[in-house]
This record gives C-alpha cells, sequence and structure tokens, in this order.
C-alpha cells in the first residue's frame, strides 16, 4: 500500500556549474565535475572514476531542471533541499535555485539548506587555507538576508508545514546570535502571511548542537548524524582519533592509509537500533543510498562499502513506516548529486539508476 503521509526530498548540491569564485580558487572552467573525473580506484574492486549515465550537466541551464524534473516525477521525489550559500549579502552557486524561482513551470518543490560554514582549501590536502568567510552580520544584514529568501518562501512550490517555511542551517552552532535571527525571520514571516518560519538544526559529524534549544527541531544529516550519535561511544572515540591522525600521516608518509571504512549493511543497523535522541523535539529523518568521498579527498576521505538497492529499500522502509509523532512528514536523502561524495542517488554508468528506482519502490510497497 502506498504510503501518502510523508515525502521524500533529495539535498541538491548547486556545484555544477562554472563561477568566478571556483575559476579563482581552482583554476579557469573549474566545476565540481573536475573532482569526480579525477577520481582513481584506491584499492581492488574501487569503482572510480564514477560516470553520470547522463552525461556532465551544465546546472546553469534551465533545460537541466526539466531533465531533472522528470526523474523526480518517474520515481516519487517531491523535490530538492538545496544547499544556500549567504555571507553578509554575498552569494554563491545560487544559479540552479534563482532558474528554479524564475520558471513557474518546472514543478520541482523544494526549500533550503543553509551551508553556513567557511569555504577552505581542504581537497586532497590537509590544507586549512580560508577562501570565503561566513559572515553574519547586523540587525540589517539579518533582515537583507530574509529579504532574498522571501521571494522563495513565497513561491507555492516551497515546502512549508504548518504554514512555516522549513528552513535548515548546516552549522547552527556558528551562527551569531541565533535568537535575534530567529525573532526577526519570525516577524518577517508573519507579515508575509505565514505562521512563522521552521527553523532545523542539522545534526553533522560534531553531534547535536548543544545550544539548539532555540530551533524548532533537527535534521539527522546522514551518515555523518549515525557516526557522530549513533555508533558506539567506543567505536566513536576511535573513528574521531583516526579521522584526526589520518590525515597528519598521509602528509608525511608515501605509503597512505584510508581515513575511514565502514559496511553500508552494520551503520544502517546501528541507525534502526540505537534510535537519536532528539530531546524531544520535532525531526526531519535523514536516510543515505552510498557514500565514497575519496574523489574529493584521496586516502583521507570516507567509503561505505557494500550497498544495495534491497539494503536501500528496507532502510528507506524504516523511516517511512516511524510513527513516532516527532517526526515531521520529510525524509531527506543524502543526495541527489553529491558524486564526488558518492552518495548521489542520480543514474551512474555501472549501475544506472538503482537508487532511485529503490525510492518509488519502498514508497509503493
Amino acid at each position: 500500500m502506498t504510503n501518502n503521509k510523508k515525502e521524500v526530498y533529495a539535498l541538491f548540491l548547486p556545484q555544477f556549474h562554472q563561477i568566478p569564485e571556483n575559476d579563482l580558487w581552482w583554476g579557469e572552467g573549474f566545476t565540481e565535475w573536475n573532482n569526480v573525473k579525477k577520481a582513481k580506484p584506491l584499492f581492488a574492486s574501487h569503482n572510480q572514476p564514477q560516470i553520470p549515465r547522463d552525461g556532465y550537466y551544465d546546472l546553469s541551464k534551465v533545460e537541466t531542471l526539466k531533465q531533472q524534473e522528470r526523474l523526480l516525477k518517474e520515481n516519487n521525489i517531491s523535490g530538492f533541499c538545496f544547499y544556500h550559500y549567504y555571507s553578509e549579502g554575498q552569494l554563491l552557486l545560487e544559479k540552479p535555485s534563482q532558474n528554479l524561482l524564475n520558471n513557474k513551470d518546472i514543478d520541482i518543490n523544494f526549500f533550503f539548506s543553509w551551508a553556513n560554514h567557511d569555504w577552505r582549501r581542504t581537497w586532497y590536502s590537509f590544507n586549512n587555507e580560508l577562501l570565503f568567510e561566513q559572515k553574519y552580520g547586523s540587525d540589517k544584514e539579518i533582515n537583507a538576508h530574509y529579504d532574498y529568501v522571501r521571494n522563495f518562501f513565497l513561491d507555492s512550490r516551497y515546502k512549508k508545514i504548518e504554514n512555516k517555511p522549513v528552513f535548515i542551517i548546516y552549522r547552527s552552532d556558528l551562527v551569531d546570535d541565533f535568537e535575534k535571527m530567529k525573532k526577526i525571520w519570525n516577524m518577517r514571516a508573519i507579515q508575509d502571511g505565514f505562521d512563522g518560519i521552521l527553523l532545523i538544526s542539522t545534526i553533522t559529524g560534531r553531534g547535536i548542537d548543544k545550544n539548539s534549544h532555540a530551533f524548532d527541531g533537527y535534521f539527522a544529516f546522514e551518515p555523518d548524524a549515525i557516526l557522530s550519535e549513533q555508533l558506539p561511544k567506543f567505536s566513536r572515540r576511535y573513528q574521531n582519533l583516526k579521522a584526526k591522525l589520518v590525515p597528519r600521516i598521509n602528509k608525511v608518509s608515501n605509503k597512505k592509509i584510508l581515513r575511514q571504512k565502514f559496511t553500508y549493511h552494520s551503520l544502517i543497523n546501528i541507525s534502526v537500533n540505537n534510535p537519536i535522541n532528539y530531546q524531544g523535539k520535532q525531526y526531519i529523518q535523514g536516510a543515505f543510498a552510498r557514500w565514497d568521498n575519496t574523489p574529493r579527498h584521496s586516502y583521507n576521505g570516507r567509503i561505505i562499502t557494500s550497498a544495495s538497492k534491497s539494503e536501500f529499500i528496507r532502510y528507506l522502509k524504516e523511516k517511512i513506516n516511524n510513527s513516532d509523532k516527532n517526526a515531521l512528514p520529510i525524509i531527506i536523502i543524502n543526495s541527489w548529486n553529491e558524486w564526488s561524495e558518492g552518495s548521489n542517488i542520480e543514474p551512474n554508468s555501472i549501475e544506472g539508476d538503482i537508487y532511485l528506482k529503490a525510492v518509488k519502490e519502498a514508497f509503493n510497497d
């Protein structure tokens, strides 16, 4: 029987088009496809590079969104959670979401996850050079940020729950004076005819933000939330230590070590059997189909092996059938198109569209 209570969205990375900042930082014409194409297998049976079945598209083109709309509709996916980059009026990678806003005929529902972190030169090397600094600013800047996003909030395709636009913040612990931001944004939203903003704190690899009491709820960003909140304490300490030491070892050693490796089966079992304590708050469930971010980080990355369509379906059904009253009616898959993190459910040249079909089958079972 089809489950009509929950919708599934996929995180959407808007990196696959040229912007002046990436030209400056990484070289003329750089897009995320450069990292995807450069990937190399690090061990026997390591399936790299990943090749998109439908070609290396350009997200600055409206036609690309129309092609993705077709895939969404064919596989019971409601839409995208766009990463949103905004720092004191400076935008990055805004073209895809603006294309969607400006083309009302494209039937893709959406909302934002504010990726409010600095950009640093961490790909491939243990390098902390600052490229783009995240700033928050005064009341004026907080209002200016709302002025930008309100155009999206007012769009009928933007996801609302109980007449509140959904707005996720990736690093809630970094926001300067969040309570002030919340007060201003809620006031502005009510003036726009909403009942406020649904402000969601992301559970990242750093775990639950201990100062997130003012947020309306949580989003379990997987697999990071599993590793930071659900992995047994001893394993968590070991993995955290390894994650810190391996990049330093790889920087000076000719013999490279893989930073982290897990099996998909083991992680989803931990997720199912050791639920997160959401502290009585509402929450958005996360899910992931697979993971391999070695295209970005080489041996300093993380690989999750043995993912399969059947395991992904089983995992999605656990989310769909969750009857907890605090579970909001959204499941967010990580991700639609994070090709350099190997978490994409877009079709690839070897497995085809099995992960898209898995979503459809899980919701139609």
